[in-house]
């Protein structure tokens, strides 16, 4: 699953082209989704669970959280959000298992209010 083109183009405008960790301002080619949960630990593509970073899965500020998640486990996004650039958990059946109470409030809210939109 990707990121839809609808959804990054939002989160960038949000993010006034600011790389979430290093608030350097780039044009919008530089710049791509983050997820807070990662893909392979069940993480969406959502709003709720996503952030600008510059670079690429493996260049930019968005390559050193995917080479760094520890570190970017303590780092908090510049964006003004107040969400880790990284939480160590996953999401299995709409449910967050981490250590991080409070993004479990995060995504259970977030879920709740898809419900109550009509959302899956």
């Amino acid at each position: 699953m990707s990121c839809t083109p609808e959804l990054r183009a939002e989160l960038i405008a949000e993010a006034k082209n600011l790389c979430g960790r290093c608030r350097r301002r780039f044009r919008e080619r530089w710049l791509s989704v983050s997820r807070i949960v990662p893909g392979s630990a069940g993480g969406p593509y959502t709003a709720w669970n996503s952030h600008i970073a510059c670079g690429d899965g493996t260049r930019g500020c968005h390559g050193w959280i995917e080479a760094n998640p520890a570190a970017a486990e303590r780092e908090v996004c510049q964006c003004g959000c107040g969400r880790p650039l990284r939480v160590a958990g996953e999401i299995r059946r709409g449910v967050f298992y981490g250590a991080d109470d409070a993004y479990r409030g995060v995504v259970a809210q977030a879920l709740a209010e898809a419900l109550d939109a009509g959302g899956n």
